[in-house]
């Protein structure tokens, strides 16, 4: 019956060593088995002593170690009698930490062939907005169209209360600008170079109103701009002043004349502020935040009344109270961040 026993025992090794099949599609990856006692002596735990123990003994540790060969080359570990795990095969390391990004460092060298201005605006981190032009205006041969509207937009775009930069590039000078503008291939006017604060840099070449000048100098904040807004009130109160301030850009004055076009012109104007009142009034505020959003309904709500009045063909002005109400309110949204809702950041 030991014989028997030890015979079936070695077959087994046997089976799992050699004979067992094999996934074609894994390639085995060698591999360190974990160390398992060997089983020993049924009665007294210790390692056997017969000879045919001694062959359970070597049959067992061979399969174990088929085994722990067979997880290696399937991607698994395994797991010691106390819990542990020892890596087998290839194992899985974790991923280093992210590291935080180094600051901003730009070659003396490249400041150096910059205008004073640009090099200074670069080293305080703002946003560039460059506008290349044709050059040599003369009275008897003026700028293009083109040239002028956008030179005339400029004058009004967003700046963020200082953390824009804006200025006009002659064509003529525009090797001066190499280093932020060597690779852009600017190579008509007019054309506006946006360039954030990581230096990562945007041209658009031909016409562009003051609506698409702003949205490019948002974008490139939004890319750049530290820290970004991570409340969600405030970053759906932000998109909603964004909203009012683009329904406020596309209202027009009537482009022909009489009471009738004037009226529904004002008509569409009380529209526009009603329905910003309505999508602050849907705000959900946290408790920390209700105090703003009370003050800010209230201030926009007594505006409100001022626009349906003018509509109407009444002149009013408003009073000093609301001037005072809107001025707290628009430091209030200064001081939580809120880009598109506060005039002085916005301009």
């Amino acid at each position: 019956m030991r014989i028997l026993l030890a015979g079936a025992v070695v077959f087994l090794a046997v089976w799992f060593t050699l004979l067992r099949p094999k996934s074609d599609s894994i390639e085995p990856v060698a591999a360190t088995p974990t160390a398992t006692a060997p089983a020993g002596n049924v009665n007294t735990g210790q390692p056997a002593e017969s000879g045919p123990g001694k062959i359970v003994e070597k049959a067992k540790d061979a399969a174990t170690q088929a085994e722990g060969a067979a997880r290696a080359s399937a991607g698994e570990t395994t797991t010691d009698p106390a819990g542990s795990k020892a890596a087998t095969g290839s194992a899985t390391t974790s991923a280093p930490a992210p590291k935080a990004e180094a600051p901003l460092q730009v070659p003396a060298a490249a400041l150096a062939k910059l205008p004073k201005d640009v090099a200074s605006a670069i080293e305080g981190r703002k946003v560039l907005v460059l506008a290349v032009l044709s050059d040599g205006a003369k009275p008897w041969r003026p700028l293009a169209d083109d040239d002028r509207y956008v030179r005339n937009t400029l004058k009004d775009v967003n700046r963020y209360d200082g953390d824009v930069f804006v200025k006009q590039v002659p064509l003529g000078r525009l090797s001066s600008y190499g280093p932020i503008v060597n690779d852009l291939n600017v190579n008509q006017t007019p054309s506006v170079v946006v360039v954030d604060r990581k230096l990562q840099a945007n041209v658009i070449p031909g016409y562009l109103d003051r609506i698409s000048i702003n949205q490019a100098i948002a974008d490139a904040r939004a890319a750049s701009i530290d820290p970004l807004i991570t409340d969600s009130f405030l970053r759906q109160a932000n998109q909603t002043c964004a909203d009012f301030e683009v329904a406020t850009t596309r209202w027009s004055h009537p482009t022909i004349g009489g009471r009738k076009a004037e009226k529904a012109a004002l008509k569409r104007w009380v529209e526009v502020n009603v329905a910003n009142t309505r999508a602050v009034k849907r705000l959900d505020a946290p408790a920390r935040f209700k105090g703003l959003k009370k003050t800010w309904v209230n201030v926009i709500a007594r505006g409100d009344r001022y626009v349906k009045a003018t509509a109407a063909g009444k002149h009013v002005t408003p009073s000093a109270s609301w001037n005072a109400d809107a001025r707290r309110l628009d430091r209030r949204f200064d001081e939580a961040g809120l880009t598109s809702c506060s005039i002085a950041r916005r301009q």
